[in-house]
């Protein structure tokens, strides 16, 4: 984070995803939160009626710098996509009120990698939480 404080004001509106519904609502500028955690280039933070998910491009909201990360394509020799950077993006996706990724967490069973007639897909076995 770019700053000791944990306490912020929004410089502007922003959606945020409710913890732990998953429901959609608009944060409005001036409104004040309190950063829990950063995870996954996410922020989960406090405001009146509860947590927040804030995505990474919407950390400027919050005097965070924006994620800009992009991910490289990774294949194999046949041009299908390589397993192990879809894991790599799978431990990138943190459990919402937990500092723990869904694969150390166990909620990914498997992940296959599938041709389909207009390239690939991945097949991926989870439980819900």
């Amino acid at each position: 984070m770019s700053s000791v404080s944990k306490d912020r004001i929004l410089s502007r509106d922003v959606v945020v995803t409710q913890i732990p519904s998953g429901d959609k609502h608009t944060l409005f500028a001036g409104a004040k939160v309190f950063i829990h955690q950063v995870l996954g280039g996410t922020y989960t933070v406090q405001g009146d009626a509860g947590l927040y998910r804030i995505d990474g491009k919407d950390a400027d909201a919050i005097g965070e710098k924006v994620s800009t990360e992009t991910v490289q394509a990774s294949t194999l020799a046949d041009g299908a996509p390589d397993p192990e950077a879809l894991w790599d993006q799978l431990r990138k996706v943190y459990d919402p009120e937990i500092p723990v990724n869904i694969v150390d967490l166990g909620l990914v069973y498997s992940l296959d990698v599938i041709k389909a007639d207009s390239g690939y897909k991945a097949d991926v076995a989870m439980t819900l939480t």
